[in-house]
């Protein structure tokens, strides 16, 4: 019901990309129809909207990105919002102050 590439690259990129300084973890919410994963603080200031949903990175929590790439979770840094979008359209990003989130709805087959 939800592209698992799509999922994976999602929840990594909320855990390697949230602000930990004030205690925020990542939020994996299920609904009725969709799952959404939040991280804590919004884009870093140097990036935009634009740049990020082409595949610009500008990474917060260094340390972990070398941490999940020694794992073999990460191939490419920046990719994983590219592998999204080969799934999704740009509107599952919702980009706030505080916080960035993607949305993805189930796809049901009927």
């Amino acid at each position: 019901m939800i592209d698992k590439a799509s999922l994976k690259e999602a929840v990594i990129n909320a855990v390697v990309r949230n602000d930990y300084s004030y205690g925020n973890s990542p939020i994996v919410e299920l609904y009725s129809d969709r799952i959404e994963i939040t991280s804590a603080d919004g884009l870093p200031q140097e990036l935009s909207q634009e740049e990020f949903l082409e595949g610009v990175t500008a990474p917060r929590n260094k340390e972990l990105i070398r941490v999940f790439k020694d794992v073999d979770l990460i191939e490419n840094i920046g990719s994983g919002v590219l592998r999204i979008l080969d799934a999704y359209d740009k509107s599952c990003f919702k980009f706030m102050a505080h916080f960035l989130r993607v949305s993805f709805k189930y796809k049901v087959n009927l």
